[in-house]
């Protein structure tokens, strides 16, 4: 405690009239209130910033998810482009494959 504090509270103690024992006790016991109240300060700064972290621990799970989401959305939609591709190149060699073989028969009818 600063020497100003307890000087403050000899001064109170005294003008309520407190003498010997009872202003030790009384420096005592506000001491005692002082730093109860620094603890409970301390406390409540410590499980607010344990709320703030977790908050913040939670915003940035979710962020992640969603952005994990959104990549596999675009991993999907680029696996049904690549399929529909590979169908189209399919359909295309299938169609060529028919054109020469109809070419091929009918130059064997000729």
């Amino acid at each position: 405690m600063s020497a100003k504090v307890i000087k403050a509270l000899v001064d109170i103690s005294t003008t309520m009239r407190y003498s010997g024992e009872e202003l030790k006790q009384f420096v005592h016991d506000d001491r005692m209130r002082i730093d109860r109240e620094k603890e409970a300060e301390i406390e409540r700064q410590h499980k607010e910033k344990a709320t703030e972290d977790e908050r913040r621990r939670k915003f940035e799970l979710e962020k992640l998810k969603l952005e994990s989401e959104t990549k596999q959305k675009e991993i999907d939609a680029l696996a049904k482009q690549k399929e529909k591709e590979i169908g189209v190149l399919a359909r295309q060699k299938e169609t060529e494959a028919k054109q020469r073989e109809m070419k091929l028969n009918a130059q064997i009818n000729l």
